[in-house]
């Protein structure tokens, strides 16, 4: 049985994850290779030549990230289960994963100032106050 999950990285202990619900027995690994460019493959094949080399991995990140593919990535490095590097590269693709996204945010807008809600708020009150007026007194 290998050590952890490999679709949320959870430590395996019995026959389904205890956090994502995976059933082990009928995961098959191949689904998440559907999709994949094979160079991005041979990429990885290329990581797991030289496990320690930083550079290699640094690429295979970034090439995942750019092709759509960061949950091909994510799942092979948790298989590697409590492994450092892979812990490590984990941590990169997750870090990198959200300073893209954060860059493709839209900026946010000017917030109201406190001062300008409460006249809001006041206003809203005043014109409520009008139509319940209105309301009961116009019949």
């Amino acid at each position: 049985m290998d050590a952890a999950c490999p679709k949320c990285g959870t430590q395996r202990d019995r026959e389904s994850c205890p956090r994502c619900g995976l059933v082990f027995e009928k995961f098959d690994p191949t689904v998440l290779e559907e999709g994949v460019p094979d160079a991005l493959k041979a990429l990885w094949l290329r990581v797991e030549e030289a496990w320690d080399d930083r550079a290699r991995h640094a690429l295979f990140v970034e090439q995942a990230l750019a092709q759509g593919c960061a949950g091909y990535a994510a799942f092979r490095y948790r298989l590697r289960g409590e492994d450092p590097m892979a812990k490590e590269q984990l941590e990169r693709l997750v870090r990198r994963f959200d300073e893209i996204l954060a860059a493709s945010a839209p900026p946010r807008g000017r917030s109201v100032s406190r001062r300008t809600f409460v006249l809001l708020l006041v206003a809203s009150a005043v014109v409520m106050g009008a139509m319940l007026f209105i309301m009961t007194y116009a019949r």
